[in-house]
């Protein structure tokens, strides 16, 4: 995964989408965001995957996250979990759920509420 982010018009025009439909997907936690050093509200690039042409989020993206939420951590606390490398997992979460670990992740994440 690379480093890239995307602000949220260039994520509409990614996956082919109104704008308005992308700050839906955000609010449904079906894509996390950030606000980088001017304040733009941006997605990680990792937050996207290509299947059949096509670009699409994350699909294991919103069950950890509503798990992290769930377990007390703020959106930007989620974020940050979720980009940064776990001690416990050795890696970066949102690396492991494109890779298809979906599972360990979430075992991760449910044990941070504990």
């Amino acid at each position: 995964m690379d480093n890239q982010a995307l602000p949220l018009p260039d994520v509409a025009e990614a996956l082919g989408i109104k704008y308005t439909r992308v700050r839906q997907l955000v609010a449904d936690h079906k894509l996390v965001t950030f606000r980088d050093d001017r304040g733009i509200l941006k997605v990680p690039a990792g937050c996207l995957i290509e299947e059949e042409g096509r670009m699409r989020p994350l699909p294991d993206l919103r069950g950890t996250v509503l798990t992290l939420l769930d377990a007390g951590f703020s959106e930007d606390e989620a974020y940050a979990w979720l980009t940064s490398t776990h001690p416990a997992l050795g890696e970066v979460p949102l690396e492991l759920l494109r890779s298809g670990a979906h599972k360990r992740v979430n075992r991760q994440a449910r044990a941070e509420a504990f």
